[in-house]
């Protein structure tokens, strides 16, 4: 039950995703993940931050779970190497170990794997436009050589504060 729960909320997370355009189809990255006495094949997955994981998971040998306790990931693999399927967004950057959830002998402890998720890169923000910069009253002011070099569009210190605040631009006048 708890797998469904986090499958819906992973779905609905990258379905309601701002980033992705209205109607552009879903693109998971997917891995296959073998798990036998005691580990997992292949122990080290990368993936970026903000991607729609699917993992299908299998057992050669006996039952196995999995689980990432940051991202709140967890399943049971059924022994006979029946597939699972678990879905989930890494919505944050960082090295999360992934581990069996099930007791599966001798070894158990050491049955882990890593998650690496890389932060993606932020896009600069573009400088605003001389057209676009808007003056304190709401209105768009053109900037020229001359209006830049004029006293009265520099900031002043405003009259009767102490230590000499500033006004914002447009703002000035009486």
């Amino acid at each position: 039950m708890a797998t469904r729960i986090l499958y819906v909320a992973a779905l609905l997370a990258v379905l309601l995703d701002p980033a992705r355009a209205p109607g552009e189809p879903t693109a998971f990255r997917s891995f296959d993940i073998t798990a036998s006495r005691f580990q997992y094949e292949p122990a080290r997955l990368e993936v970026s931050e903000g991607d729609a994981v699917r993992l299908t998971l299998r057992s050669t040998d006996t039952t196995h779970g999995f689980g990432i306790k940051e991202l709140k990931v967890e399943a049971v693999i059924p022994k006979g190497g029946e597939p699972v399927t678990v879905e989930f967004v890494a919505d944050q950057p960082g090295t999360f170990e992934f581990f069996c959830t099930e007791y599966c002998g001798a070894g158990h402890r050491n049955m882990t794997g890593t998650l690496v998720v890389v932060p993606r890169p932020v896009a600069p923000t573009p400088p605003p436009s001389p057209s676009s910069v808007q003056t304190a009253g709401g209105g768009r002011e053109a900037k020229s050589a001359s209006a830049s070099a004029s006293p009265a569009s520099r900031p002043r210190a405003a009259s009767g504060s102490p230590g000499g605040g500033h006004q914002a631009i447009g703002a000035i006048g009486n």
